[in-house]
């Protein structure tokens, strides 16, 4: 069974959507997902505890092993975020960077600076 968001989630990722100039759809797994064009698919995923899990995902500019391991490498505490970053791949070669939230920090504020890092970091491995 999938999990879903909470009601005060789903008015924050409302929100969230609303900012952009979109409606806000879930997908049938109960995520909700944006792409952009230069940044890359950022999805939001319900968590145990009613936490939201954040993820950017995108091609590497460069590819290969060096690139593979600078990724991994930017996982671990951000001090910026006062958040653990998470990383990893895929077998199609998509790098993953996510951050999780707990129900009384996920607000619209909140997903605009940690998007905004996770795609300073994404740059900074470029």
């Amino acid at each position: 069974m999938a999990r879903s968001f909470s009601p005060q989630a789903v008015s924050t990722l409302s929100t969230f959507a609303a900012q952009l100039g979109l409606d806000l759809r879930l997908a049938a797994d109960g995520s909700a997902s944006f792409a952009f064009e230069r940044s890359g698919l950022v999805t939001f995923t319900p968590a145990v505890d009613e936490r939201v899990v954040m993820s950017l995902a995108a091609l590497p500019g460069r590819a290969g092993q060096a690139a593979d391991e600078a990724l991994l490498a930017s996982a671990g505490p951000d001090l910026e975020l006062d958040r653990f970053v998470h990383a990893g791949l895929d077998r199609e070669g998509r790098h993953y960077q996510a951050v999780s939230f707990e129900p009384d920090d996920f607000d619209a504020q909140a997903i605009n600076r940690c998007l905004d890092r996770l795609i300073d970091l994404r740059r900074r491995l470029e």
